[in-house]
């Protein structure tokens, strides 16, 4: 069976950013939902590479749709987190 497969490359604002959010994304890299797909992920300096891989194009989407959406989430906590900081 053929493998489907993608990758995401994002950039942050710092390395402490890149930081919090790759280390919020490993259990849900090392401990997937399904065996449909698997995510790796690496940081370097104030970037995280995102590979997806799944059996099929379904399998994919919902793992890449998951991982993002909670990459989003993620971002917006710690960029208002940094915007508190200004202001104090």
């Amino acid at each position: 069976m053929r493998m489907t497969e993608a990758e995401v490359v994002l950039d942050f604002d710092g390395p402490r950013q890149a930081i919090a959010i790759f280390n919020s994304l490993k259990p849900e890299a090392t401990l997937p939902p399904t065996r449909r797909s698997r995510v790796e992920i690496q940081r370097r300096k104030k970037s995280i590479r995102i590979r997806f891989v799944a059996r099929d194009v379904v399998a994919l989407r919902a793992s890449m749709n998951s991982i993002l959406r909670y990459v989003l989430a993620v971002w917006k906590t710690t960029s208002s987190l940094k915007e508190l900081q200004r202001e104090l």
